[in-house]
């Protein structure tokens, strides 16, 4: 999240890759502009795709992006362009408009709901079926974290340009973040920050809203 400039493409794709060793299945961005919600995803590595990438996207218009590399570890394992759920980002729309989701973790489906054959499958349903029983994104992620006690990190970019990150109440995955006057990034791993950057932990049971003027 950049409050003064735009995402430079370039730069973003060059950290995303310092995470490569968290999936090499399939990797996306996602990312409002000009009100329409756009995601970009390819199968394989970073390195593999990013000159082609930056080509084709090198004008996009905004100060907020998600990046997910995917590993596979639920559900069907061999890679299916037909199959959203081998790609995040995520889009989808509830009550309060389109969002885009990244996901990082494993819920037990047999705890919660048989149904879904996948845990991120599971997480799209809630989110869109309950919403309209409350008024905030706030309220809904906040009776998330108390129905689903683990194990994942949720980042949620919203249509209005505000960004969610919600920690299971055990803190069994990690996310880190460092934020100052020109913005905030979070990443699974601190590797992607300056070593000068000071490094913030989300906690456990933790729900951060961040938007254009504070977080």
């Amino acid at each position: 999240f950049n409050y003064k400039n735009n995402i430079n493409l370039k730069l973003f794709l060059k950290n995303l890759s310092k995470l490569q060793n968290r999936g090499h299945d399939s990797f996306g961005i996602s990312y409002f502009e000009n009100d329409n919600l756009n995601i970009l995803t390819c199968k394989g590595l970073v390195k593999d795709n990013s000159v082609e990438l930056i080509k084709s996207n090198n004008k996009i218009n905004t100060k907020i992006m998600l990046g997910h590399l995917r590993y596979i570890t639920s559900g069907n394992k061999i890679m299916d362009n037909n199959n959203i759920y081998n790609y995040q980002p995520i889009v989808s729309k509830c009550k309060y408009g389109s969002y885009s989701l990244i996901f990082n973790g494993n819920i037990p489906l047999h705890k919660y709901n048989k149904k879904f054959k996948i845990d991120t499958e599971m997480i799209i349903n809630y989110l869109n079926t309950n919403s309209s029983k409350f008024n905030s994104w706030e309220l809904l992620l906040t009776n998330f974290i108390q129905t689903f006690d683990r194990a994942y990190i949720i980042i949620i970019l919203t249509h209005d340009n505000r960004l969610f990150i919600l920690n299971d109440r055990y803190g069994v995955r990690p996310c880190v973040y460092n934020y100052n006057s020109n913005g905030v990034v979070f990443s699974s791993e601190s590797c992607v920050f300056d070593n000068n950057s000071k490094i913030n932990t989300v906690n456990p049971g933790e729900l951060i809203s961040v938007n254009n003027e504070n977080i």
